[in-house]
């Protein structure tokens, strides 16, 4: 397995189980959105520069990893499992795929 994916594969797994401190008041509301899309769409750059294949399945392997990221965190005290925040790792994962196609 390529280095740099494996170290980014654990870094988000590290981050994203963590238990979480509250927001700060005034915090723009979907900044974390933003943050899921680029950590996932770096998974995906990652992930295309070790396979060379950017294709479907590349896309399906980022996506589940955001799926099982979110699940895991249901079990993660002051941490929960998001749709939003499934949708916003698979579309960074699926942007970065698509555009090195």
């Amino acid at each position: 397995m390529n280095k740099a994916f494996f170290v980014w594969l654990v870094l988000i797994f590290i981050v994203s189980l963590y238990p979480e401190p509250p927001h700060p008041p005034g915090e723009f509301k979907f900044m974390d959105k933003i943050e899921h899309f680029y950590v996932y769409a770096v998974l995906g750059v990652l992930y295309v520069a070790w396979r060379r294949k950017p294709d479907f399945k590349a896309f399906l392997l980022i996506a589940g990893i955001g799926m099982l990221n979110e699940i895991l965190q249901g079990f993660i005290p002051g941490r929960d499992m998001s749709l939003g925040d499934f949708l916003a790792n698979a579309a960074g994962g699926g942007f970065s795929v698509w555009m090195l196609r």
